[in-house]
């Protein structure tokens, strides 16, 4: 009976993270317009690629080590999936400061915590805390949507980067209360510097083959909006 109970709260966990910006898309639509909803298509898919470059499949990797070798150096390969989506993030980040584009900055800065929050789901998951893991999701859809209305409702101007920034604030605010709830039980250990070395290989043994696979997908489904929406702009 548990095994039925977690999969119905998984599914209303997910089920709430998809009802809530599909009941946004009205206002958004409106507040935007056709050209702005457009625009944001375009960001996203920016932010999409971006997360499967810092992120590297990661919840993956954490869902193996898991199953596999248990959650005694659980923590070990969490900080250090952690250390390695900054590092990149922070490259990409240059990028888009070089670039001078605020709105891929945010799109970026965004995916860095997406990724955070991804693991930390991955996590809740693995130790079967269904509850926590639904709360996340709910958590993180509602922040979206009231951090969303509560710009566009104050800006008049760039509301597309506005949208990007709220999503940003969500990731940000859901994924530091999950972070600090996971660290408050988590166990404190000391690992020698061999130890997180082995752990970044372990993330990037299992991360960097499947990247091959996430980018086709990407290329297959998002490459034609960022070529036609970058020639209407």
């Amino acid at each position: 009976m548990k095994v039925f109970k977690d999969s119905a709260i998984y599914l209303a966990g997910e089920l709430s993270s998809k009802l809530v910006p599909f009941l946004l898309l009205p206002y958004l639509s409106r507040k935007l317009g056709v050209e702005g909803y457009g625009s944001l298509s375009y960001y996203q898919t920016f932010l999409s690629l971006f997360l499967i470059v810092v992120s590297l499949t990661q919840e993956g990797a954490i869902s193996r080590y898991f199953y596999f070798y248990g959650k005694r150096s659980l923590n070990l390969v969490v900080n250090t999936g952690y250390a390695y989506t900054t590092i990149i993030g922070s490259i990409i980040l240059i990028g888009c400061w070089i670039a001078q584009s605020e709105i891929l900055f945010y799109a970026a800065l965004s995916s860095i915590f997406q990724s955070f929050l991804n693991v930390q789901l991955s996590v809740r998951q693995c130790q079967k805390k269904a509850w926590s893991y639904a709360f996340i999701q709910f958590s993180l859809t509602v922040t979206g949507a009231v951090f969303t209305v509560a710009l566009l409702e104050y800006y008049q101007n760039d509301l597309v980067e506005k949208r990007i920034l709220a999503i940003l604030l969500s990731n940000l605010v859901v994924w530091f209360f999950s972070y600090f709830l996971y660290r408050k039980n988590a166990k404190s250990k000391k690992y020698q510097f061999k130890h997180y070395q082995s752990a970044l290989f372990y993330i990037l043994g299992f991360g960097l083959p499947l990247i091959l696979h996430y980018a086709s997908f990407f290329l297959k489904g998002q490459l034609d909006r960022i070529f036609y929406l970058s020639q209407i702009q």
